[in-house]
Protein backbone atom coordinates (compact mmCIF):
# COMPACT_ATOMS: atom_id res chain seq x y z
CA UNK A 1 0.00 0.00 0.00
CA UNK A 2 3.01 2.34 0.24
CA UNK A 3 4.69 4.40 -2.42
CA UNK A 4 8.42 3.78 -2.60
CA UNK A 5 9.55 7.17 -1.17
CA UNK A 6 7.29 6.68 1.85
CA UNK A 7 8.63 3.16 2.32
CA UNK A 8 12.19 4.53 2.26
CA UNK A 9 11.22 7.13 4.88
CA UNK A 10 9.77 4.44 7.14
CA UNK A 11 12.91 2.35 6.75
CA UNK A 12 14.98 5.39 7.72
CA UNK A 13 12.90 5.89 10.87
CA UNK A 14 13.29 2.21 11.74
CA UNK A 15 17.04 2.51 11.28
CA UNK A 16 17.17 5.58 13.53
CA UNK A 17 15.22 3.74 16.23
CA UNK A 18 17.66 0.85 16.09
CA UNK A 19 20.35 3.09 17.61
CA UNK A 20 18.77 3.51 21.06
CA UNK A 21 17.48 -0.05 20.91
CA UNK A 22 20.95 -1.49 20.34
CA UNK A 23 22.40 0.85 22.95
CA UNK A 24 19.89 -0.34 25.55
CA UNK A 25 20.54 -3.98 24.62
CA UNK A 26 24.28 -3.55 25.11
CA UNK A 27 23.82 -1.70 28.40
CA UNK A 28 21.73 -4.61 29.74
CA UNK A 29 24.49 -7.18 29.33
CA UNK A 30 26.58 -6.46 32.46
CA UNK A 31 23.44 -6.57 34.64
CA UNK A 32 22.35 -9.81 33.00
CA UNK A 33 25.82 -11.27 33.56
CA UNK A 34 25.78 -10.34 37.23
CA UNK A 35 22.18 -11.51 37.67
CA UNK A 36 22.92 -14.85 36.00
CA UNK A 37 26.25 -15.44 37.74
CA UNK A 38 28.18 -16.21 34.55
CA UNK A 39 31.33 -14.79 32.97
CA UNK A 40 31.28 -12.04 30.36
CA UNK A 41 32.91 -14.35 27.80
CA UNK A 42 30.15 -16.91 28.28
CA UNK A 43 27.39 -14.32 27.99
CA UNK A 44 28.80 -12.63 24.89
CA UNK A 45 29.62 -16.00 23.35
CA UNK A 46 26.10 -17.31 23.81
CA UNK A 47 24.69 -14.02 22.55
CA UNK A 48 26.85 -14.29 19.44
CA UNK A 49 25.81 -17.90 18.91
CA UNK A 50 22.12 -17.00 19.07
CA UNK A 51 22.59 -14.06 16.73
CA UNK A 52 24.64 -16.00 14.20
CA UNK A 53 22.24 -18.93 14.30
CA UNK A 54 19.24 -16.69 13.74
CA UNK A 55 20.97 -14.84 10.92
CA UNK A 56 21.91 -18.09 9.21
CA UNK A 57 18.41 -19.55 9.45
CA UNK A 58 16.47 -16.34 8.84
CA UNK A 59 16.72 -16.36 5.05
CA UNK A 60 15.62 -20.00 4.83
CA UNK A 61 12.70 -19.47 7.20
CA UNK A 62 11.69 -16.32 5.35
CA UNK A 63 11.74 -18.09 2.01
CA UNK A 64 9.64 -20.94 3.40
CA UNK A 65 7.10 -18.48 4.82
CA UNK A 66 6.81 -16.61 1.53
CA UNK A 67 6.28 -19.88 -0.31
CA UNK A 68 3.69 -21.07 2.21
CA UNK A 69 1.59 -17.97 2.92
CA UNK A 70 2.74 -15.29 0.44
CA UNK A 71 4.93 -12.23 0.85
CA UNK A 72 2.41 -9.96 2.60
CA UNK A 73 1.41 -12.51 5.24
CA UNK A 74 5.07 -13.44 5.74
CA UNK A 75 5.79 -9.79 6.56
CA UNK A 76 2.91 -9.78 9.06
CA UNK A 77 4.27 -12.91 10.77
CA UNK A 78 7.72 -11.35 10.84
CA UNK A 79 6.29 -8.24 12.51
CA UNK A 80 4.64 -10.44 15.11
CA UNK A 81 8.02 -11.92 16.06
CA UNK A 82 9.12 -8.44 17.16
CA UNK A 83 6.14 -8.25 19.51
CA UNK A 84 7.03 -11.67 20.93
CA UNK A 85 10.64 -10.53 21.35
CA UNK A 86 9.52 -7.45 23.29
CA UNK A 87 7.31 -9.58 25.53
CA UNK A 88 10.14 -12.02 26.29
CA UNK A 89 12.47 -9.11 27.08
CA UNK A 90 9.93 -7.48 29.41
CA UNK A 91 9.32 -10.71 31.34
CA UNK A 92 12.90 -11.98 31.50
CA UNK A 93 14.47 -8.72 32.73
CA UNK A 94 11.91 -7.98 35.43
CA UNK A 95 14.31 -8.83 38.25
CA UNK A 96 17.16 -6.59 37.14
CA UNK A 97 15.97 -3.41 38.86
CA UNK A 98 16.93 0.09 37.84
CA UNK A 99 20.19 1.12 36.23
CA UNK A 100 23.15 1.38 38.60
CA UNK A 101 24.35 4.79 39.79
CA UNK A 102 27.12 5.71 42.19
CA UNK A 103 24.75 7.34 44.68
CA UNK A 104 21.45 9.20 44.91
CA UNK A 105 23.13 12.60 44.44
CA UNK A 106 24.70 11.49 41.19
CA UNK A 107 21.35 10.03 40.09
CA UNK A 108 19.72 13.44 40.62
CA UNK A 109 22.50 15.17 38.72
CA UNK A 110 22.17 12.71 35.86
CA UNK A 111 18.42 13.30 35.68
CA UNK A 112 19.07 17.01 35.29
CA UNK A 113 21.88 16.64 32.79
CA UNK A 114 21.28 17.38 29.14
CA UNK A 115 21.71 14.91 26.33
CA UNK A 116 24.75 16.78 25.03
CA UNK A 117 26.35 16.69 28.47
CA UNK A 118 25.74 12.95 28.70
CA UNK A 119 27.23 12.51 25.25
CA UNK A 120 30.27 14.60 26.21
CA UNK A 121 30.76 12.58 29.40
CA UNK A 122 30.66 9.35 27.40
CA UNK A 123 33.11 10.71 24.85
CA UNK A 124 35.48 12.01 27.54
CA UNK A 125 35.56 8.59 29.16
CA UNK A 126 35.97 6.71 25.87
CA UNK A 127 38.81 8.85 24.51
CA UNK A 128 40.83 8.44 27.69
CA UNK A 129 40.61 4.64 27.51
CA UNK A 130 43.34 3.64 24.99
CA UNK A 131 42.21 0.03 24.74
CA UNK A 132 38.61 1.00 23.97
CA UNK A 133 39.76 3.59 21.40
CA UNK A 134 41.95 0.96 19.74
CA UNK A 135 39.09 -1.57 19.64
CA UNK A 136 36.61 0.96 18.23
CA UNK A 137 39.05 2.05 15.52
CA UNK A 138 39.88 -1.50 14.52
CA UNK A 139 36.24 -2.60 14.42
CA UNK A 140 35.17 0.48 12.42
CA UNK A 141 37.76 -0.23 9.71
CA UNK A 142 37.05 -3.97 9.57
CA UNK A 143 33.31 -3.28 9.39
CA UNK A 144 33.93 -1.11 6.34
CA UNK A 145 35.97 -3.86 4.69
CA UNK A 146 33.48 -6.58 5.63
CA UNK A 147 30.67 -4.52 4.10
CA UNK A 148 32.63 -4.12 0.89
CA UNK A 149 33.33 -7.85 0.85
CA UNK A 150 29.74 -8.98 1.35
CA UNK A 151 27.95 -6.24 -0.58
CA UNK A 152 30.18 -6.06 -3.65
CA UNK A 153 33.33 -8.20 -3.83
CA UNK A 154 31.57 -11.50 -3.19
CA UNK A 155 28.72 -10.90 -5.68
CA UNK A 156 31.19 -9.75 -8.37
CA UNK A 157 33.30 -12.85 -7.75
CA UNK A 158 30.21 -15.07 -8.02
CA UNK A 159 29.35 -13.53 -11.38
CA UNK A 160 32.86 -13.46 -12.88
CA UNK A 161 33.74 -16.96 -11.68
CA UNK A 162 30.54 -18.43 -13.11
CA UNK A 163 29.51 -19.91 -9.76
CA UNK A 164 26.38 -17.76 -9.62
CA UNK A 165 24.21 -16.68 -6.73
CA UNK A 166 24.00 -20.22 -5.38
CA UNK A 167 27.65 -19.93 -4.38
CA UNK A 168 26.90 -16.84 -2.32
CA UNK A 169 24.23 -18.76 -0.45
CA UNK A 170 26.54 -21.73 0.10
CA UNK A 171 29.30 -19.45 1.40
CA UNK A 172 26.87 -17.72 3.73
CA UNK A 173 25.64 -21.02 5.16
CA UNK A 174 29.18 -22.41 5.54
CA UNK A 175 30.49 -19.29 7.24
CA UNK A 176 27.42 -18.87 9.42
CA UNK A 177 27.33 -22.49 10.58
CA UNK A 178 31.03 -22.46 11.42
CA UNK A 179 30.72 -19.12 13.22
CA UNK A 180 27.82 -20.53 15.22
CA UNK A 181 29.96 -23.49 16.26
CA UNK A 182 32.84 -21.18 17.15
CA UNK A 183 30.60 -18.94 19.23
CA UNK A 184 29.22 -21.92 21.16
CA UNK A 185 32.72 -23.17 21.95
CA UNK A 186 33.84 -19.65 22.83
CA UNK A 187 30.94 -19.38 25.27
CA UNK A 188 32.25 -22.46 27.06
CA UNK A 189 36.02 -22.05 26.84
CA UNK A 190 36.90 -18.42 26.00
CA UNK A 191 37.15 -17.42 29.66
CA UNK A 192 40.01 -19.91 30.04
CA UNK A 193 41.90 -18.75 26.94
CA UNK A 194 44.46 -15.92 26.79
CA UNK A 195 42.50 -13.09 25.23
CA UNK A 196 45.23 -11.39 23.22
CA UNK A 197 46.55 -14.60 21.71
CA UNK A 198 43.01 -15.74 20.90
CA UNK A 199 42.35 -12.39 19.20
CA UNK A 200 45.47 -12.67 17.03
CA UNK A 201 44.94 -16.30 15.99
CA UNK A 202 41.24 -15.73 15.26
CA UNK A 203 41.92 -12.77 12.97
CA UNK A 204 44.86 -14.47 11.21
CA UNK A 205 42.56 -17.36 10.28
CA UNK A 206 39.35 -15.39 9.81
CA UNK A 207 40.64 -12.32 7.96
CA UNK A 208 42.93 -12.33 4.92
CA UNK A 209 42.41 -16.01 3.84
CA UNK A 210 38.80 -15.46 2.74
CA UNK A 211 39.89 -12.60 0.47
CA UNK A 212 42.94 -14.46 -0.83
CA UNK A 213 41.05 -17.63 -1.77
CA UNK A 214 38.72 -15.63 -4.00
CA UNK A 215 41.57 -13.65 -5.56
CA UNK A 216 43.47 -16.85 -6.38
CA UNK A 217 40.53 -18.21 -8.38
CA UNK A 218 40.18 -21.37 -6.30
CA UNK A 219 37.29 -23.78 -6.98
CA UNK A 220 34.13 -23.46 -4.94
CA UNK A 221 34.96 -26.37 -2.64
CA UNK A 222 38.24 -24.66 -1.69
CA UNK A 223 36.41 -21.40 -1.00
CA UNK A 224 33.93 -23.25 1.22
CA UNK A 225 36.71 -24.90 3.21
CA UNK A 226 38.35 -21.54 3.88
CA UNK A 227 34.99 -20.03 4.82
CA UNK A 228 34.38 -22.84 7.31
CA UNK A 229 37.75 -22.20 8.96
CA UNK A 230 37.31 -18.41 8.87
CA UNK A 231 33.81 -18.56 10.29
CA UNK A 232 34.84 -20.88 13.11
CA UNK A 233 37.73 -18.60 14.09
CA UNK A 234 35.49 -15.55 13.84
CA UNK A 235 33.18 -17.01 16.46
CA UNK A 236 35.85 -16.38 19.13
CA UNK A 237 36.36 -12.69 18.40
CA UNK A 238 33.23 -11.03 19.79
CA UNK A 239 33.30 -12.90 23.14
CA UNK A 240 36.86 -11.66 23.72
CA UNK A 241 36.30 -8.06 22.62
CA UNK A 242 32.87 -7.85 24.25
CA UNK A 243 34.23 -8.97 27.61
CA UNK A 244 37.05 -6.42 27.46
CA UNK A 245 34.66 -3.59 26.55
CA UNK A 246 32.18 -4.32 29.34
CA UNK A 247 34.90 -4.77 31.96
CA UNK A 248 36.35 -1.34 31.27
CA UNK A 249 33.16 0.71 31.42
CA UNK A 250 31.83 1.76 34.85
CA UNK A 251 28.21 0.82 35.51
CA UNK A 252 27.04 4.45 35.67
CA UNK A 253 28.52 5.11 32.20
CA UNK A 254 27.42 1.88 30.55
CA UNK A 255 24.54 3.15 28.41
CA UNK A 256 26.17 6.24 26.97
CA UNK A 257 29.58 4.65 26.32
CA UNK A 258 28.25 1.47 24.72
CA UNK A 259 25.91 3.52 22.51
CA UNK A 260 28.76 5.78 21.45
CA UNK A 261 30.95 2.73 20.88
CA UNK A 262 28.33 1.15 18.61
CA UNK A 263 27.83 4.37 16.66
CA UNK A 264 31.56 4.74 16.02
CA UNK A 265 31.95 1.07 15.05
CA UNK A 266 29.16 1.44 12.48
CA UNK A 267 30.22 4.84 11.19
CA UNK A 268 32.21 3.59 8.19
CA UNK A 269 29.88 0.78 7.07
CA UNK A 270 27.99 2.93 4.50
CA UNK A 271 31.28 3.53 2.67
CA UNK A 272 32.28 -0.13 2.36
CA UNK A 273 30.48 -0.78 -0.92
CA UNK A 274 31.70 2.52 -2.37
CA UNK A 275 35.35 1.77 -1.60
CA UNK A 276 35.12 -1.79 -2.92
CA UNK A 277 33.29 -0.61 -6.05
CA UNK A 278 35.91 2.03 -6.78
CA UNK A 279 38.70 -0.54 -6.39
CA UNK A 280 37.01 -3.08 -8.68
CA UNK A 281 36.27 -0.42 -11.30
CA UNK A 282 39.80 0.96 -11.17
CA UNK A 283 41.95 -2.13 -10.72
CA UNK A 284 39.80 -5.22 -11.26
CA UNK A 285 38.42 -7.85 -8.92
CA UNK A 286 41.60 -9.73 -7.97
CA UNK A 287 43.62 -6.60 -7.09
CA UNK A 288 40.64 -5.22 -5.17
CA UNK A 289 40.44 -8.43 -3.14
CA UNK A 290 44.17 -8.31 -2.35
CA UNK A 291 44.00 -4.63 -1.38
CA UNK A 292 40.94 -5.05 0.85
CA UNK A 293 42.28 -8.27 2.34
CA UNK A 294 45.69 -6.70 2.95
CA UNK A 295 44.07 -3.71 4.65
CA UNK A 296 42.07 -6.11 6.82
CA UNK A 297 45.22 -7.99 7.81
CA UNK A 298 47.17 -4.84 8.65
CA UNK A 299 44.28 -3.37 10.66
CA UNK A 300 43.73 -6.49 12.74
CA UNK A 301 47.45 -7.20 13.23
CA UNK A 302 48.40 -3.64 14.20
CA UNK A 303 47.62 -4.50 17.86
CA UNK A 304 50.65 -6.83 17.89
CA UNK A 305 52.89 -3.72 17.92
CA UNK A 306 50.65 -1.56 20.13
CA UNK A 307 51.44 -2.01 23.85
CA UNK A 308 47.95 -1.13 25.09
CA UNK A 309 46.52 -4.29 23.51
CA UNK A 310 48.65 -6.46 25.79
CA UNK A 311 46.36 -5.48 28.66
CA UNK A 312 43.48 -7.46 27.15
CA UNK A 313 44.38 -10.27 29.52
CA UNK A 314 43.97 -8.08 32.60
CA UNK A 315 40.54 -6.72 33.55
CA UNK A 316 40.56 -3.12 34.69
CA UNK A 317 38.57 0.08 34.32
CA UNK A 318 39.95 3.31 32.98
CA UNK A 319 37.79 5.49 35.20
CA UNK A 320 38.66 6.78 38.66
CA UNK A 321 36.26 4.40 40.32
CA UNK A 322 36.03 0.64 40.91
CA UNK A 323 35.36 -1.46 37.81
CA UNK A 324 32.24 -3.55 37.41
CA UNK A 325 32.18 -6.40 39.91
CA UNK A 326 31.62 -9.50 37.81
CA UNK A 327 31.40 -12.99 39.32
CA UNK A 328 33.56 -15.83 38.09
CA UNK A 329 31.89 -18.49 35.99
Amino acid sequence: QLHFPLLVAIVAVAGALRGPGDGAKQALIPDLVEHGGVSLERATGLGGAVERGATMSGAAVGAALVAAVGAADALSLNAATFAVSGLVLAVSTRGLGRAKTADNLESTQQAEASYLRDLKDGWDFLRHEPVLVAIVTMVAVTNLIDQGYSALLLPVWAKESGNGVGAIGAIGVAWGAAALAGSVLAAKYAERLPRFRTYVVAFVIGGLPRFAILALGAPLWGVLVVCLLSGFAGGFINPVLGAVIFERIPARMMGRVTSLNTALCWALIPFGGMVAGALVAGAGLAPALWIMGGAYFLTTMLPTVQPQWRSLDSARSGADEPPLRLPAA
